[in-house]
């Protein structure tokens, strides 16, 4: 666990942070290689997963591994909320969605997602 992988308690929920903003494409392979291997780890199921993919682009690889962790974790994860995705990485999101069933759902601001994935009710 890092300053990028960490655990937050937010309204009293307990919620994994997975912050890739900033990052070089390189560094957001190692990241989500590193990432994957944590969540598996902690072998936990209803992890509350937030993630900032904030000032960031789209590659092909980079999109091909968060497909692959997506479906490696999704036995895992009870809610995932993602911030800092532009209009095209929306798009993409809807596609990682219908191939991995993790469900993440995109945010405006922080403050929107961390409320949504404190809220009682899941999806």
């Amino acid at each position: 666990m890092d300053e990028r992988t960490r655990w937050m308690s937010y309204k009293g929920k307990e919620i994994l942070f997975n912050d890739y903003s900033g990052l070089t494409e390189q560094e957001i392979l190692d990241r989500i290689k590193f990432n994957r291997a944590f969540i598996l780890e902690q072998n936990k199921k209803g992890i509350f997963l937030f993630v900032d993919v904030s000032r960031n682009t789209a590659s092909v690889k980079i999109v091909s591994a968060f497909k692959e962790i997506a479906a490696a974790i999704q036995p895992l994860v009870g809610k995932s909320a993602v911030v800092g995705l532009n209009h095209i990485q929306k798009v993409i999101l809807q596609g990682i969605n219908r191939v991995s069933n993790l469900g993440i759902v995109p945010f405006e601001s922080k403050v929107e997602a961390l409320d949504w994935l404190a809220a009682e009710s899941r999806p």
